[in-house]
């Protein structure tokens, strides 16, 4: 069961107010282009200064932006691999929020999902994916990232082994297998719900880890919002007076 939720129609007001129409990804291209996957970030790290040095990949040659909430700018080009290397400004302690996308081809080609680079924890950053499980940037532990909405619907993510089996138990039920991709990343989304409140999961792959984590959801009173949690960090994300994801970033040890 996939999270349910309404367009985020604020934040994408905000994040691609100056990119071009960021949100047109779904227009088909010409008959003769070949296929091209959206720009992916694969790590966020912490320079000596506080900023961000932020790490992906696209095709070669091709122009990244990454915009700000507050519609602040930033661009860079791929490499002849495909690779780019965006360093950025510190912000002092405030959690930062992006758009990624690509110019091709006339269009705003958007990454999946919103880059979030937390200021308790910079290098884990996450992709915020509407509707569905967000997925750890970079190096990550086996239960990285829990998602829920307001009518129970969970998602989680994390990494692994390549290849590994993941199983994930919550409250002692068995909820569903999944494998790890090439990177080492998987995601699962139960079809069960979940009451708002407590509850133990449990992640089983060439490790396992178990967590007791309150699943509460919370609406945010802008775009996005942050607290801390014992288990690490809620961030709320959504529009007032419609859906609302909440995503909790694990940092605790296991419990």
């Amino acid at each position: 069961m996939r999270l349910t939720l309404f367009p985020l129609l604020a934040m994408l007001a905000v994040l691609t107010g100056c990119s071009g129409g960021a949100r047109e990804a779904e227009a088909p291209a010409a008959e003769d282009d070949a296929y091209a996957s959206p720009p992916a970030v694969t790590a966020v790290r912490l320079s000596d200064t506080g900023g961000l040095t932020v790490i992906g990949s696209a095709e070669p040659g091709e122009r990244i932006r990454l915009i700000e909430m507050n519609g602040t700018a930033h661009g860079v080009t791929t490499d002849a691999r495909g690779v780019f290397e965006l360093s950025l400004n510190a912000d002092g302690a405030a959690d930062r929020l992006f758009s990624v996308n690509v110019q091709r081809a006339g269009q705003a080609i958007p990454a999946d999902g919103w880059l979030m680079s937390p200021a308790a924890a910079p290098e884990r950053a996450v992709m915020l994916r509407p509707g569905d499980a967000s997925l750890p940037v970079g190096p990550a532990p086996l239960l990285a990232v829990v998602d829920v909405d307001a009518g129970g619907g969970v998602a989680l993510s994390g990494v692994a082994e390549p290849g590994a089996e993941v199983e994930v138990r919550i409250d002692g039920v068995r909820q569903g297998v999944t494998e790890a991709d090439a990177t080492g990343r998987w995601s699962l989304t139960p079809s069960a719900t979940l009451p708002a409140g407590e509850h133990r999961v449990l992640v089983i792959a060439d490790v396992q880890v178990e967590h007791a984590l309150d699943l509460t959801p919370i609406r945010p009173t802008g775009p996005m919002q942050t607290e801390a949690v014992p288990s690490g960090l809620r961030i709320a994300w959504g529009l007032p007076g419609g859906g609302a994801q909440t995503t909790f970033l694990i940092l605790s040890p296991d419990a």
